[in-house]
């Protein structure tokens, strides 16, 4: 079954309104179409069994179904500090992180790391690491997102 992230701002009463990116990958990407099944998930660990409703061109309306809670992750809560390495392999420790149950993630610059300062071009990355963490929390059915720690320099990371 199809999995999405949604914004819970968008839930009206018992109809979820897709809009934007959400509508765009629903409708144009995964081809659903009026009276197609899925589940969407959102921030606090529900999940919400779906009907879609209504289609229009810029948005569609799904009626919900059935509304269940997800199992918040167990404790002790890992979190992950890595070196950041180059940027195609950082972004697959971040989806692995989340498919793994990682509570947090604090990437972390060094003399020894590939990247070793805190720039625009890491910081640039942030978003997509954001995205990414989106899209795996979507197929992994977690029921939070991962937590990003902002990139910093290994001494400043050891000091908290």
């Amino acid at each position: 079954m199809r999995r999405y992230w949604f914004d819970p701002t968008e839930k009206q009463g018992e109809r979820i309104r897709l809009a934007g990116d959400l509508f765009h990958h629903v409708i144009d990407v995964c081809r659903q179409s009026e009276g197609s099944r899925f589940e969407l998930l959102s921030q606090g660990g529900k999940a919400y069994f779906v009907e879609l409703v209504q289609v229009t061109k810029k948005e569609a309306w799904a009626e919900i179904v059935e509304e269940r809670l997800i199992p918040p992750l167990e404790k002790p809560h890992i979190h992950l500090a890595v070196s950041v390495p180059r940027f195609q392999r950082m972004d697959t420790i971040v989806e692995k992180s989340v498919e793994l149950g990682v509570f947090e993630l604090h990437p972390f610059v060094s003399d020894f790391s590939f990247v070793r300062s805190v720039d625009s071009r890491l910081t640039g990355k942030w978003p997509r690491w954001k995205k990414i963490i989106q899209g795996a929390t979507q197929q992994s059915g977690r029921g939070d997102l991962m937590g990003l720690g902002e990139p910093q320099k290994l001494e400043d990371l050891l000091a908290e």
